[in-house]
């Protein structure tokens, strides 16, 4: 896995985590989705696809997609799509699921925690994009 993610983990776009008891994906929001979208753009699809592909051959494995944002609330028009950061979390953590399973890998569960499990201080703009993510957790 991280031989097939090199690249985009050299340029900060993804973090692997592994312990005893689980690998965990992390993937940066900018790098799969515009801003305020849910939508996976073209380069996070593809990551997401080779993801999909390599746990696909894993079958006893357990994969949820989480995801996360910020602390700041839904402005302007794209309030009427995502009321809140809870409807946005859900439908990106949706479409990259959707997104592996592409790749091959079928059963992902999804669930959106908006807000409410930062990685990082809200007070700062470097804060607040680590803490807009998409994980993906495996566990046996």
């Amino acid at each position: 896995m991280i031989r097939a993610l090199r690249p985009q983990i050299n340029k900060g776009n993804i973090a692997i985590h592994l312990n005893n008891e689980r690998l965990l994906i992390q993937l940066a929001s900018g790098y799969l989705f515009g801003s305020g979208e849910d939508q996976v753009q073209s380069d996070g699809m593809a990551v997401l696809k080779r993801v999909g592909e390599i746990l696909k051959d894993y079958p006893g494995y357990q994969v949820a997609v989480a995801g996360h944002t910020d602390n700041h609330p839904i402005r302007g028009a794209l309030k009427n799509k995502f009321p809140t950061n809870q409807e946005l979390s859900e439908a990106r953590a949706a479409n990259a699921a959707t997104a592996l399973e592409e790749g091959g890998l079928s059963g992902a569960t999804t669930v959106g925690f908006a807000e409410t499990k930062p990685v990082a201080s809200n007070n700062t703009e470097a804060g607040r994009a680590k803490n807009r993510r998409v994980e993906i957790r495996v566990t046996k």
